[in-house]
């Protein structure tokens, strides 16, 4: 089934109340494996779902002051009939719902087994 602009909403939002749950395994079921994370330090190849809990059970820290995040999806583009490229703008927000920090991000969803996950992740510059 393709992904649509619906689907890459609601991944987003439903991705957004894992992130803001701060909960590591939560997070980790949006990302399909295998997943590639492309920064300038280079690539990381990530095989298990484990090794996605790590990481962020791992970065859960600097987070500490944000109570919500929240995506802005800047593009879709379809790649094929299940994958789609996007471009994120994510707000952190505090307690009051003021903006404390902010990111970006290209991400490269994939259908599957009838969810849409994360299969590639690169940090926008």
């Amino acid at each position: 089934m393709p992904i649509d602009k619906t689907d890459v909403e609601r991944f987003f939002n439903d991705y957004a109340e894992a992130l803001s749950s701060h909960d590591a395994n939560r997070i980790a079921r949006h990302w399909g494996v295998p997943a590639l994370v492309l920064g300038d330090q280079g690539a990381i190849a990530v095989n298990k779902p484990e090794e996605v809990v790590a990481f962020f059970a791992a970065s859960m820290e600097q987070y500490a002051d944000v109570a919500k995040a929240r995506a802005g999806i800047r593009s879709a583009i379809a790649l094929s009939a299940s994958s789609i490229a996007c471009e994120i703008e994510w707000e952190h927000l505090d307690q009051g719902g003021e903006v404390v920090g902010s990111e970006a991000g290209h991400y490269i969803l994939s259908r599957d087994e009838d969810a849409v996950k994360i299969h590639v992740y690169t940090p926008k510059i």
